[in-house]
């Protein structure tokens, strides 16, 4: 989850990245997880960030399109929207799936 967090941090999606680690944190705390006391040695956090930023580094030389907040790709814009009308009100998510769907794929899940 630390890589994907970076990896969000450096689409320029902070705020997003800040609002699943709250989730996710959320998610742990009520599952009662707690960390193995060698997870930090197999995995320290500063080489999971130079992963991350290798990563990125490696996707955009090889030309892929960078994911930005806005596109202009219909697809993409629209999974983003879907994902921000998903975590905000979930209750009426599927009924606005119903009617965005994108080549009669559902968009989550």
């Amino acid at each position: 989850m630390f890589v994907m967090l970076e990896a969000l941090g450096n689409l320029e999606y902070s705020v997003e990245a800040l609002a699943i680690e709250e989730k996710w944190n959320q998610l742990l705390a009520q599952a009662g997880y707690s960390q193995n006391p060698d997870h930090s040695i197999c995995f320290p956090q500063a080489l999971l960030s130079r992963i991350a930023s290798y990563a990125f580094a490696g996707y955009q030389s090889i030309g892929c399109a960078l994911s930005s907040k806005s596109s202009g790709a219909k697809t993409h814009d629209l999974f983003n929207e879907a994902w921000q009308r998903f975590w905000s009100d979930p209750t009426s998510y599927a009924e606005w799936e119903k009617k965005n769907r994108v080549a009669g794929l559902p968009l989550i899940g």
